[in-house]
């Protein structure tokens, strides 16, 4: 016998021998070695089985099961939708069970993954998720909860990939890597061709990443650059708003390279940074760490641009300091005598270009200090004059 039709209601065509593919070809029809079946809603396979989808007219009312490992392919569909979550596929009137292989067809095919789900996209539009392997989906969708995206060495999607839940992390392991932030946790990625959305951590890999924001864009959680090795640069030009940069005190040495970005709508928390470009209207500022000493180096004469520590550079940032100082004392006040007055006013080349403050000390402060000091030295200089005449001689070399 080679043909089966099913009669009235709910039938089930089984063969769970061997590893076998089954021909879904129409409704409720199709063929397994050889044999033809009609009308048949339920169909359950063997191990490793394959289940191919032959074109837009082939469906099935009920249930599809495997045996483990077995594949689900609907690369002939023109639009399928398959959600590993729900156990549902575009074609299937039921649900699957027993498939852990799933096969698209490129750019207009969707993928749902589990809740909670870590995706591994190692190659053009395949990979793992949870256990389970795809190839040929081009769109990738989380399911809820937290989850992980991340796009391996060789790794492509010709779509989009969307996070489900509201903790979502794309990472992209290696390449130069531009990121454009475009909306509200939504942007575009190098090796993503239809951008990403719904992710609200993204994390850079071993090579030079530039993140950069268009308008008045935002990442709701943290932007890791992957290494401190390159120049990860972090990009707000494009902004309208201004800013306040909050750098954090370094883990070791003076490598300044993590802390957070007030756009007065959030606050960004971003690591293994090390430069980061302000908008150019408006004031931005950039607050540092307290307790620290920094060593600042400004590469403008408007001070709004340099360099800090080993180095973190800023562009189109005003510096201050976190903490009000206390009044000096007599004790850390050095009064330098006649000569040491005279001579760095005479000196063109006194003017250093490099300014080593601790973090507790304003600018205003360091300001005032310098002024207070000049006021104290002309006394002692008047004093030094004072006591000269009046034993009838006195010399300023």
């Amino acid at each position: 016998i080679t043909n089966f039709t099913g009669g009235a209601g709910s039938n089930t065509f089984t063969n769970t021998s061997g590893s076998n593919t089954w021909n879904i070809s129409n409704n409720n029809v199709g063929s397994i070695l050889g044999k033809n079946f009609t009308a048949f809603g339920n169909l359950t396979g063997g191990a490793s089985d394959i289940f191919a989808f032959a074109n837009n007219s082939a469906a099935i009312t009920g249930n599809l099961t495997g045996g483990a490992n077995s594949t689900l392919d609907v690369s002939a569909l023109s639009s399928p939708t398959v959600d590993i979550q729900q156990h549902t596929s575009t074609n299937i009137g039921g649900t699957f069970s027993g498939v852990s292989n799933f096969v698209g067809n490129g750019a207009s095919s969707s993928l749902v993954g589990p809740d909670n789900s870590i995706w591994h996209i190692n190659s053009h539009d395949g990979g793992t998720v949870n256990g389970n392997v795809f190839t040929a989906f081009g769109n990738l969708i989380d399911g809820a909860g937290s989850n992980d995206f991340i796009l391996e060495s060789g790794g492509s999607i010709d779509g989009s990939i969307t996070g489900g839940g509201t903790s979502n992390t794309l990472t992209v392991v290696s390449g130069v890597t531009q990121w454009t932030i475009n909306g509200i946790n939504a942007g575009t990625v190098t090796g993503v061709s239809g951008g990403f959305s719904n992710i609200q951590n993204l994390v850079g890999g071993i090579d030079t990443n530039t993140f950069t924001f268009i308008g008045n864009s935002n990442i709701t959680g943290t932007i890791n650059g992957g290494n401190t090795t390159n120049t990860n640069v972090i990009d707000y030009s494009g902004y309208t708003s201004p800013l306040t940069l909050n750098l954090a005190a370094p883990t070791s040495g003076n490598e300044f390279n993590s802390g957070s970005v007030n756009n007065q709508a959030s606050t960004l928390s971003f690591t293994q940074i090390q430069s980061i470009i302000g908008p150019s209207t408006g004031t931005n500022i950039l607050i540092l760490p307290n307790n620290k000493l920094a060593t600042i180096t400004y590469t403008n004469a408007a001070r709004t641009a340099g360099f800090i520590g080993d180095p973190f550079y800023f562009t189109n940032f005003i510096i201050q300091s976190n903490t009000p100082v206390p009044a000096p004392t007599p004790t850390n006040i050095n009064i330098p005598d006649v000569a040491q007055i005279i001579t760095p006013f005479n000196d063109p080349t006194s003017t250093p270009p490099t300014v080593t403050m601790a973090v507790t000390q304003s600018l205003n402060y360091i300001v005032d200090s310098n002024i207070n000091q000049i006021i104290d030295q002309e006394i002692s200089l008047d004093v030094k004059l004072a006591e000269s005449l009046s034993v009838g001689c006195f010399q300023v070399q």
